[in-house]
């Protein structure tokens, strides 16, 4: 993967050009076509994607609870948190994305502590997200 497709990733604009260089050298690119499922809630966490064209749906428990497009990220719920994919996320339409593994991930959460920081704060609004949508009624 080019570093370069890194540079407009907002959780990723701290880091210097040569830790984007080796972030992109263990990411993987992956394209999906629309409707192709990324992964299913309950799934075991297989690593942390980017959005970097294209756009994915996010559900939890048959309802649509986010759209993702170009510089936004998923998956790392299930590697900071509990293991398993707590939603789905489908291509809503052909979709580039960039695929870290664990171990990959792991290694930026050392390297990278800013990045770790700005990972965490968005599991913790989306966690509070997801707890006030539960509570709605209807």
């Amino acid at each position: 993967m080019d570093a370069a497709n890194l540079t407009d990733i907002p959780v990723f604009a701290s880091l210097s050009g040569s830790a984007r260089r080796a972030l992109a050298k263990v990411a993987q690119q992956r394209r999906v076509e629309a409707g192709e499922t990324v992964f299913r809630q309950g799934d075991t966490a297989d690593g942390f994607y980017l959005v970097l064209a294209g756009s994915v749906q996010v559900e939890r428990d048959g309802r649509v609870i986010s759209t993702l497009r170009q510089g936004d990220f998923f998956g790392e719920i299930g590697l900071v948190g509990e293991g398993t994919r707590s939603a789905s996320v489908t291509a809503q339409s052909a979709a580039q994305l960039a695929f870290i593994p664990p171990r990959s991930f792991t290694q930026l959460a050392r390297d990278a502590p800013q990045v770790m920081s700005q990972i965490r704060e968005e599991v913790t609004l989306r966690r509070a997200w997801d707890r006030v949508q539960d509570h709605k009624p209807g």
